[in-house]
């Protein structure tokens, strides 16, 4: 009895260990990778389909709108109006949530040309997608 119990407790603290490194290195290398100090951070993402969506990304002090699709990435449009970078960085910095995608579109009515332009790429992306 007294071997079964130490082979079950020395079982149980290798499984801890490990499970423990395990822990360790992935929060590690998601730190390395995706830390809050990075260069590259996703704002917000809109779906479409399951595989077509549009994400804002800010890529050092820029922020970036993509159209991004199974099989490619482009880039929609760069977002160099002062007031809106600096309403989508503060709504960003100060909510766990961030910034739904239709806001950042209710703030930006004076483009709104080129909303519509981004709605008719999104859907030729579509069409293009379900002919695939």
């Amino acid at each position: 009895m007294d071997r079964l119990f130490l082979l079950e407790l020395s079982l149980f603290i290798f499984l801890l260990t490990v499970a423990l490194f395990v822990f360790w290195k992935s929060k590690k290398q998601n730190k390395f990778f995706f830390g809050k100090n990075g260069n590259i951070q996703e704002m917000e993402r809109f779906f479409f389909t399951p595989k077509n969506y549009i994400s804002i990304v800010k890529i050092g002090d820029e922020i970036v709108v993509l159209g991004i699709t199974e099989t490619s990435i482009t880039k929609i449009k760069d977002i160099k109006d002062e007031g809106v970078y600096k309403k989508i960085i503060n709504q960003n910095q100060n909510s766990s949530k961030n910034m739904k995608f239709r806001d950042f579109f209710m703030f930006n009515k004076e483009e709104n040309g080129e909303v519509e332009e981004l709605k008719k790429r999104l859907k030729k992306m579509r069409q293009e997608n379900e002919e695939n």
